[in-house]
């Protein structure tokens, strides 16, 4: 019986293989039309520490900090001086009659001023703007290379010819140990190739490091390094998207208007902010989109709305990894709200059942989420925590494993247990029924195994609402769509 029993312990030790983990963090993010109402901290407080308790993080502090300093951040922070070039002529005269300390103390916060707003630079028509940072980039790298400070001139000088690879720094010009930084650094950089950047901006105009390079869509080949990408439509700025190059890569930006308007990463919360209810409707791609340049696994859009004269909290679980799997729910304010209620909608999104209190389901006249699969699957019609993408690696995995013991005990069957040459076999294996059952199992498992998948890939969308009217009584609705 060996044979059995390996076969045996190869379905245990396949079983015992791990599950495949649930990967990256779950966000909330909070969603308005207009202005975030006053009370809306105060309202939703019990309704996100409840989500927090199950690994879901929120606050321009931990979501909004990485989103801008991974994927994009606003394109002016308004604290750009109308006097830019005023300051930098004054900075650069500093340097050229020696009082480097005095020219860095001035061209240093100026230049970290135009990398926090380079949509400024893409509303200056005249390019003017570009050369004076040009300027003042020039004026504080030979001014820290005066002062000792080689490596920060080295960074300085980088930076410049990122912006403009065509820069040149002359002898004659600007002194022969000028000439020696720039040639040193433009040698490095090219010495490690260039990266391609392919950016589509939908007819837009493209600015990279505050320098027009295109419209529409541009593909680059850039020297090493970080990169600003902003594109402008008329007079709508885009974010400014962070890309970092190194030689050989390639990398795709694309600039979707809607999008960037939506997001709000500061001050005070992040999430979506619409200027209609409109607008609102793209919210689940939008979120959806939030999550993937995070990497997040899940993500949660909560706000307050206003559907019908009454005020709503609102609150929409989207699955990363399958788009259709989500679940909505909302709690009238008229009604005055417990925090125990609150806590209860936390609960709903994050798998609960719902509580008598919540509105399951996209509300008729709401900008807000559509309610679509996995929202109904408890039997009661109040929604369940959609299944597991990992199943199906269970059940095939169980499927091998059964198939590969039924084969060996079918194999086995009728062999002689112990064969002595010359003696009759007088004990036989006898598997065939075991065998039968393992093929069996093996079959039944696969079946499972393909319904998982065709059931992640393609699920039965529902929707379902309950809305209360004026009278004191309620709409109720429901559709499937396959």
């Amino acid at each position: 019986m060996r044979p059995l029993l390996a076969a045996l312990a190869a379905l245990l030790a396949l079983l015992a293989l791990p599950s495949p983990a649930r990967a990256g963090e779950a966000i909330i993010l909070e969603s308005y039309v207009g202005e975030k109402p006053a009370d809306a901290e105060q309202v939703l407080a019990p309704l996100l520490e409840e989500l927090a308790k199950n690994r879901f993080v929120a606050g321009p502090a931990v979501v909004g900090g990485k989103f801008e300093r991974t994927v994009s951040r606003p394109a002016v922070d308004g604290r750009f001086p109308a006097d830019f070039g005023e300051r930098v002529s004054r900075g650069y005269d500093l340097w050229t009659n020696g009082k480097f300390n005095e020219a860095v103390a001035i061209l240093g916060p100026l230049i970290e001023l135009a990398r926090h707003n380079p949509g400024e630079f893409a509303r200056d028509q005249t390019e003017k703007l570009q050369q004076q940072l040009q300027q003042a980039q020039i004026g504080l790298s030979l001014s820290q290379l005066k002062l000792g400070d080689r490596s920060a001139a080295r960074h300085t000088m980088t930076d410049a010819l990122l912006g403009d690879p065509g820069l040149k720094i002359s002898r004659g010009m600007y002194g022969q140990e000028a000439s020696e930084l720039y040639e040193e650094v433009r040698r490095e950089l090219t010495a490690r190739g260039t990266g391609k950047v392919i950016i589509e901006a939908s007819g837009a105009g493209i600015y990279v490091n505050e320098r027009l390079v295109g419209m529409g869509k541009r593909e680059l080949y850039l020297l090493p390094g970080e990169y600003r990408v902003i594109a402008r439509l008329g007079d709508e700025i885009s974010r400014a998207h962070r890309v970092v190059v190194a030689g050989g890569d390639i990398h795709q930006v694309t600039i979707d208007p809607a999008f960037d308007r939506a997001v709000h990463t500061g001050p005070g919360w992040t999430g979506l902010l619409y200027a209609s209810s409109g607008e609102r409707e793209h919210e689940l791609r939008h979120g959806n989109a939030f999550a993937r340049e995070l990497d997040a696994d899940q993500v949660v859009v909560v706000g307050i709305e206003t559907v019908h004269g009454r005020r709503m909290i609102r609150g929409a679980l989207i699955n990363k990894g399958n788009g259709d799997d989500l679940r909505t729910g909302s709690i009238p304010l008229d009604a005055n709200p417990s925090e125990e209620q609150r806590r209860n909608l936390a609960r709903f999104l994050n798998g609960a059942p719902a509580t008598p209190d919540i509105i399951v389901g996209k509300l008729p006249g709401s900008g807000g989420a559509e309610r679509r699969d996995g929202d109904g699957g408890d039997g009661d019609g109040r929604g369940a925590r959609p299944l597991w993408s990992g199943w199906k690696y269970v059940t095939g995995g169980g499927a091998i494993a059964a198939g590969a013991v039924g084969g060996v005990l079918l194999a086995y069957d009728g062999r002689c247990s112990q064969s002595v040459s010359g003696v009759p076999c007088a004990n036989r294996y006898a598997t065939a029924t075991q065998g039968w059952i393992g093929i069996g199992g093996a079959i039944a498992l696969a079946g499972v195994t393909v319904y998982l998948v065709v059931r992640e890939r393609r699920e039965v969308r529902q929707t379902a609402y309950v809305a209360p009217v004026a009278d004191g009584g309620a709409i109720a609705g429901y559709a499937v769509r396959f």
